[in-house]
C-alpha cells in the first residue's frame, strides 16, 4: 500500500503526514522501493549514460549512481551488461535503484532473496 501497488480496503494511508491517495505523486518522489524481485528497464549496462532512461524512471547524476553502486558492492561491475549479472547481483542493483535520489523512506520486501551469504549478512537482518 505504501508504494500504491494495492489500495486499502478500509481506512486510508498517510505518508509524510499527508493522504497518499491525494498526494501520491509528491509522496512517491520521496520513496524508494524494491518489492520481492528486482526488475529493470531493458538497458545494456548497469549505470545509465547521459540521456538514457537509466535504472530508474527519473534521471540521476553519475555521482549518485556511483554512490549507490558502491553501497551495494557493484562498483567494479558497473559497466557490465545487466543481463550478465547473477540473480544476487540483480538484487543488489535493485537495492541500489531503491536508494537512488536518497529517498526519505525506503520499502524493501525480501531484499536478500538470492543474495550470496556475504550480501545477506550485509544487507539483511
Amino acid at each position: 500500500m505504501l508504494l500504491t501497488l494495492i489500495r486499502p480496503t478500509v481506512g486510508r494511508v498517510e505518508l509524510f503526514g499527508r493522504s497518499l491517495q491525494r498526494h501520491r505523486s509528491a509522496a512517491l518522489q520521496r520513496v524508494g522501493g524494491l518489492v520481492e524481485r528486482a526488475r529493470f528497464l531493458p538497458l545494456p549496462h548497469g549505470p545509465p549514460e547521459p540521456g538514457d532512461r537509466g535504472i530508474a524512471a527519473r534521471r540521476h547524476s553519475h555521482k549518485d549512481i556511483d554512490r549507490v553502486l558502491d553501497i551495494v558492492g557493484l562498483s567494479a561491475r558497473a559497466n557490465d551488461k545487466v543481463k550478465a549479472y547473477s540473480h544476487g547481483m540483480k538484487q543488489r542493483l535493485g537495492i541500489a535503484q531503491a536508494l537512488l535520489g536518497a529517498p526519505e523512506f525506503v520499502v524493501l520486501d525480501e531484499p536478500t532473496t538470492g543474495l550470496d551469504r556475504r550480501g545477506s549478512r550485509k544487507y539483511g537482518n
